[in-house]
């Protein structure tokens, strides 16, 4: 393309991007500031009053406020997106474009010319020599980046703003799924093993088939078709996550029944971690549509298309071991242990929290997980929750009077991140949503009543502040 020709599509590509940014800003007025923690007190006093239909009504409304607020910060997301292709265009007639003018000949003859223009014009010789020396700095050749980095803020902007009313939509996601549960619980339904065992199944196999194949996408370089079928795969999440918290009441209600027994927790156990994993995929979904969106050439896609070159499985616990099987017990073993939680107390040492969780295999045979700075309960970890916790049994621990202890261990996601794809993606959506709220290397079942699977909407722990 001819230099004058290149110049103009800079001058008209320049007057574009400025206009976008200047009407988005304008837009960002609009959305206000925004904090999902005031969902918290939302969520609470109609919990306290254990209006399970009443809490599905606001989940929903919830939901509607959270969607109307994502297609506005969407429409000043589809204006930036449509100057994309414009700097791409720019981009391939860059090299057409004249250099600094320093290295441009004759340069010096028509910087006179110019000096003497502006001094006609009354301007000082400081004022002037300023002005050429700006000019000679100047290097159109490096104009679309420098245009690029000038969107780089408004395009974080833009995705902050999405993630705080993701994290509002995926609060009232889960609150959807508590009143559910609750509502069902009241009336359970017989429990069926063998159902049970085939929707666990199934849906594993429709959560890790689904999650491998954005990661595939991603690795072979398709960014706008992850993005499809992650959507795809938070679509079938949300559709089975009605029947897995009706499955968990049923399953809740037979584990309290006469004669019921470990496969009963069994069950139990992984029907919650099964919910957990549909959470993380609708979390997924919105995550990775938003940032996936920008296209390959922006910093949201790119850390997505990088982190798809780790290997895709993440981090695994040890197997674990019943309670009363816990005989060697040696200080600064790491250990996971399970059992049903028999009791959880919450007290404060130097104004902060201390947890002791009672956890046994039977009236004989029982352990204490405990944790600073953090209150267990605050997940769902509560008195009848069957429990698989990892840590380190610790004899002597100065902030929990009373002998050893298991100290729970807290997963550093930003660690584990840098090994393998899953737990990347679990640091990458724990700002609008954390399947196991502090990172603890535990799981556990769904519990009903006010004190249970709610607790992460309760404590408003169901993300990452």
């Amino acid at each position: 393309m001819p230099e004058k020709d290149a110049l103009v599509r800079l001058r008209k590509t320049t007057e574009r991007v400025r206009k976008d940014l200047k009407d988005f800003r304008k837009a960002a007025l609009e959305w206000g500031p925004f904090d999902p923690a005031h969902d918290r007190a939302r969520f609470i006093p109609v919990m306290n009053g254990k209006d399970w239909k009443k809490l599905s009504t606001l989940a929903r409304a919830i939901q509607k406020e959270s969607r109307k607020s994502l297609a506005a910060i969407d429409k000043s997301r589809k204006k930036l997106l449509s100057v994309l292709p414009l700097l791409d265009a720019l981009d391939k007639v860059a090299p057409g474009l004249p250099p600094p003018l320093l290295k441009m000949k004759g340069w010096k003859e028509q910087r006179q010319r110019i000096a003497a223009g502006l001094r006609k014009k009354g301007l000082s010789p400081d004022k002037i020599e300023a002005i050429l020396e700006a000019e000679e700095k100047r290097d159109f050749r490096k104009a679309p980046g420098q245009l690029r980095a000038k969107l780089d803020p408004a395009i974080a902007r833009i995705e902050k703003a999405r993630q705080r009313r993701i994290a509002s939509l995926m609060g009232a996601v889960h609150a959807d799924a508590v009143s559910r549960f609750n509502t069902a619980w009241k009336k359970p339904a017989a429990f069926n093993p063998g159902k049970a065992q085939s929707w666990c199944r199934s849906n594993y196999a429709m959560l890790l088939n689904g999650e491998k194949a954005v990661w595939q996408l991603l690795r072979d370089g398709k960014p706008e078709k992850a993005a499809a079928e992650a959507a795809k795969l938070a679509r079938r999440a949300e559709a089975a996550l009605a029947p897995g918290a009706e499955l968990a009441a049923s399953v809740a209600a037979r584990r309290r029944q006469p004669g019921a027994g470990a496969a009963d927790n069994v069950a139990a156990l992984w029907i919650a971690e099964i919910i957990r994993g549909l959470l993380r995929a609708i979390a997924l979904g919105y995550v990775a549509e938003g940032a996936l969106a920008w296209g390959a050439s922006t910093g949201p896609t790119q850390e997505w298309i990088r982190a798809a070159k780790l290997p895709f499985p993440g981090s695994e616990s040890p197997p674990a071991i019943a309670v009363r099987e816990f005989k060697k017990r040696k200080s600064g073993q790491e250990v996971t242990l399970t059992g049903v939680v028999t009791s959880v107390a919450i007290t404060h040492r130097a104004g902060k929290a201390v947890s002791a969780v009672k956890i046994a295999s039977d009236k004989d045979n029982r352990i204490t997980a405990a944790l600073s700075h953090i209150k267990l309960d605050s997940g769902g970890m509560v008195p009848g929750a069957i429990v698989r916790v990892t840590g380190t049994w610790t004899g002597t621990i100065p902030w929990l009077p009373g002998g050893p202890a298991l100290i729970v261990k807290r997963l550093s996601y930003g660690e584990l991140g840098k090994k393998g794809w899953r737990d990347w993606v679990t640091g990458a959506i724990r700002d609008v949503y954390a399947p196991v709220p502090h990172g603890l290397a535990a799981i556990w079942s769904w519990e009903p009543g006010v004190d249970g699977a709610g607790n992460p909407l309760y404590y408003g722990v169901w993300y990452e502040n």
